[in-house]
C-alpha cells in the first residue's frame, strides 16, 4: 500500500491537471480529543484521520492554544502531512503519562513545528514499538521537527522523547528512518524502568534514541533527561543474578549516521542501581554511540553516568567512539562508578579531533582506579586541540595545548538559541584563557558561525579560537 501511494503522489506532480487528488489545509478549533469534526475542521484527532484518508500530501494548522489532554493514542500518521501550530509554547499535547503521541508510519514524509508534546509514555505492553518512543516513534517516515519541545515524557526501554529506526512496510519494503531537529528543545524526558526478574535489563535512550536511520540535530538543546533504574525493585534480594544497563541520558546512537551542530547537550544522566551479586554498567549520560556520530560547533557539559553500589561507569559525556569532533567543548562531565569508571568526558576514543576543548571532566571510583578523567582512549588524528588533563589518552600532536586550565566561564547564555560556555575572562581581571586565538593561524575550512549560529563569526580576532565559542 505504501508504494501505491508514493506512486500516487508522483503522479499528482506531474499530472497535477487531470488527477482528483488534492491536498487539503485541516484546521483544528478545539482542544478537545473527541473524533467531532466537519470536513476540514475539527479536533487534532478528527485531522490527523481525515488527512490518513486523503491521498497525498496534507497539512493540519491550530487556530487554538492551549492544551489537548490525550485520551488514547493518536492515530498513526500514515500519509505526507506537515502540522503547524501556534507556538512551541502555546500548544501541548499532553499524553497524560498513558499514550505515545505520534507515530510515524515508514515512507511518511511529516514536518511539524512550533508546539510541544508533553507527558507521553510509551508502555512494554504496545502492539507496535512496545516501551519504544514515548513522545515520538519515527519508524521508517522522514521526519523534520522544527521549534518542538519534547518534555516529560518517558518509555519503558528506549527513546523516553523520540525514537527513530528504519522499518518495513506491510509489503517488507525497508524504509530508512530520517529524522532531523532544528531549534528544538528535548528536555526532563526519560527512559528505562526498574526490575526484580533475573537476566539482563537494557534501557536507552532517556531523550532521544536513534536505533538505525540518519539525524541531523542543529541549533537544539537535549537537557536533563535521563537513566535511573533499579535493579532492586521490589525484593532486595541478593542472589537474583541482575545485569542492568543504562545507555545514553541524553542520546543513544546504534548503527546510525547522526550529526550534531550548533547544539547543547547539558545535565543529562545515566545512573545504576544494583546489590552486591548484581552487575549493572551505566554509559553515556550524554550520549552513548555504537553509531557514526560527528559534531560540530556543540558544547557537552554537566552530564554523569553513574553506577551505584556495583558495577561500572564510563563515558560522562560521551561513550563510544566518536568519528569526528570539531570545533566544540566538553566539560564538567563525570563518571563514577563503584567497581570500575572511566572516561570523565569521553570514553572509547576519537578518528578525527580538531579545534576542540576537553577538559575539566571527572572520573571517580570507589573501589578501584579510575581511568581518563577527560578522555580514556587514542586519538587517531588530533590537531589545535585543548586538553586538561591527558591521563590515558593518547594520539596528541605538537599543535596541542596539553595539561593546561582552559579558562572557561560557566554554561550561560552568550546568545544564540542555546547555552554556552565562553572563553575567559569570565570577570574584571581575570586572565584571558589559553584557547583565545590558538587555532590554526592558516585555517581554510572554517565553519562561518560558532556554536551560536548567524551573528557570531567562526573567526574573530588574530586566529581561530579553540572550543564551541569565538569570543567577538
Amino acid at each position: 500500500m505504501r508504494c501505491a501511494r508514493l506512486v500516487g503522489f508522483v503522479l499528482l506532480i506531474t499530472m497535477v491537471n487531470s488527477s482528483d487528488v488534492q491536498a487539503k489545509v485541516y484546521t483544528v478549533g478545539r482542544l478537545g480529543d473527541s473524533m467531532a469534526g466537519y470536513n476540514v475542521r475539527g479536533t487534532l484527532r478528527y485531522c490527523i484521520a481525515q488527512a490518513n484518508a486523503n491521498p497525498g500530501p496534507d497539512s493540519i494548522k491550530f487556530i487554538v492554544n492551549g492544551t489537548i489532554y490525550l485520551t488514547s493514542a493518536l492515530p498513526v500518521i500514515e500519509e505526507d502531512l506537515e502540522i503547524t501550530g501556534p507556538g512551541s509554547t502555546q500548544l501541548i499535547l499532553d499524553g497524560a503519562g498513558k499514550y505515545r503521541v505520534l507515530q510515524i508510519d515508514p515512507g511518511a514524509k511529516v514536518i511539524i513545528s512550533a508546539f510541544t508534546i508533553a507527558h507521553g509514555y510509551a508502555d512494554i505492553n504496545l502492539s507496535i514499538g512496545p516501551g519504544l518512543g514515548g513522545g515520538i516513534i519515527n519508524l521508517g517516515g522522514d521526519l523534520l521537527m522544527d521549534s518542538i519541545i519534547l518534555d516529560s515524557n518517558g518509555a519503558f526501554i528506549s527513546g523516553g522523547g523520540l525514537f527513530n529506526a528504519d522499518a518495513y512496510d506491510e509489503n517488507y519494503n525497508l524504509y530508512t528512518a530520517k529524522a532531523t531537529l532544528n531549534h528544538c528543545q528535548i528536555i526532563n524526558n526519560h527512559a528505562g524502568a526498574n526490575t526484580d526478574e533475573g537476566g539482563t535489563s537494557v534501557n536507552m535512550g532517556g531523550g532521544i534514541s536513534s536505533d538505525s536511520g540518519d539525524m541531523n540535530i542543529r541549533y537544539t538543546t537535549i537537557q536533563g533527561n535521563y537513566i535511573n533504574v533499579d535493579g532492586g525493585a521490589r525484593s532486595g534480594s541478593a542472589d537474583r543474578n541482575i545485569h542492568v544497563y543504562a545507555k545514553g541520558g541524553g542520546i543513544f546512537i546504534d548503527a546510525a549516521y547522526v550529526v550534531i551542530e550548533h547544539s547543547l547537550i547539558a545535565d543529562n544522566y545515566v545512573r545504576t542501581t544494583n546489590f552486591s551479586n548484581d552487575v549493572n554498567h551505566s554509559e553515556g549520560g550524554g550520549i552513548f554511540n555504537i553509531g557514526d556520530v560527528r559534531i560540530q560547533n556543540s558544547t557537552i557539559s554537566g552530564n554523569m553516568a553513574q553506577a551505584v553500589k556495583t558495577g561500572s561507569a564510563s563515558g560522562g559525556g560521551i561513550e563510544g567512539f566518536v568519528f569526528q569532533l570539531s570545533h566544540s567543548t566538553i566539560a564538567n562531565n563525570q563518571a563514577y562508578g563503584h567497581n570500575a569508571a572511566k572516561g570523565g568526558g569521553m570514553s572509547m576514543g576519537i578518528y578525527q579531533m580538531h579545534h576542540s576543548i576537553v577538559a575539566n571532566n571527572n572520573v571517580s571510583c570507589a573501589q578501584s582506579p579510575a581511568y581518563g578523567p577527560d578522555i580514556n582512549g587514542v586519538i587517531t588524528e588530533s590537531t589545535y586541540n585543548l586538553i586538561g588533563d591527558t591521563k590515558d589518552a593518547d594520539g596528541f600532536s605538537s599543535t596541542d595545548l596539553l595539561n593546561i586550565d582552559p579558562g572557561l566561564c560557566t554554561l550561560s547564555d552568550n546568545g544564540g538559541p542555546t547555552l554556552s560556555m565562553a572563553l575567559a575572562p569570565c570577570y574584571t581581571g581575570d586572565p584571558s584563557s589559553p584557547a583565545r586565538d590558538a587555532g590554526n593561524p592558516n585555517i581554510s575550512e572554517a565553519p562561518e558561525w560558532d556554536q551560536r549560529g548567524n551573528g557570531f563569526p567562526r573567526i574573530s580576532g588574530l586566529a581561530i579560537d579553540i572550543g564551541a565559542l569565538e569570543m567577538q
